[in-house]
């Protein structure tokens, strides 16, 4: 059973920190599955230049990575974002329309471009998924992601160790959840808040 944190506050046994890093083999697996009103905002900064790489994703139907140095970025079926520049901390919002920023469409997602953003495989962060295998690994600088559907909070994911051992992952705020490396190697982390 998950209970319900309707505080919206971080226990006391963990401690939150500004970010997390991937160095490219550790990555997240949530209990999260997309729908059709899905809208992910995820707040992050790249800091690789690899040729490609995964930011987070639950099957083709809806992830987001980027293909090559030159920036053009995929964000599930359909969405192709050319030389978008994201060497920056930004915040972008993912749905079923397209990708948005400060309340404005960046890149929009043409109707014929597939049956949605329904998965049947979890949301992995730092890492997506095809029909349920890992694809690639991605290396940024995760700060929060939120996820809404027909905006009803729904995931809160904020990056924190747990104060016992040190472990590095994200807590979700909204179902009282730890989430942990599910890959190699430890994840970096920045500055306690």
């Amino acid at each position: 059973m998950i209970l319900q944190n309707n505080n919206l506050e971080l226990p006391n046994q963990f401690k939150k920190v500004e970010y997390i890093e991937s160095t490219g083999t550790q990555y997240i697996r949530t209990n999260y599955l997309s729908a059709d009103n899905t809208r992910i905002e995820l707040t992050f900064k790249d800091n690789t230049i690899n040729s490609y790489e995964s930011y987070f994703g639950c099957d083709a139907c809806f992830r987001f990575l980027r293909s090559d140095i030159s920036q053009n970025v995929f964000a599930g079926a359909g969405y192709k974002a050319n030389g978008l520049d994201l060497s920056y901390k930004r915040t972008l919002i993912f749905d079923a329309d397209g990708i948005y920023e400060n309340g404005k469409f960046l890149y929009e997602r043409s109707p014929s471009d597939g049956s949605g953003i329904i998965s049947e495989y979890p949301l992995l962060i730092f890492q997506s998924s095809l029909a349920g295998k890992l694809d690639k690994y991605g290396s940024y600088y995760f700060y929060e992601m939120k996820i809404y559907e027909d905006n009803i909070l729904k995931l809160n994911l904020i990056p924190c160790y747990r104060k016992l051992d040190g472990e590095i992952g994200v807590y979700d705020l909204v179902n009282s959840v730890f989430y942990t490396n599910q890959g190699s190697g430890k994840f970096l982390k920045g500055d306690d808040v």
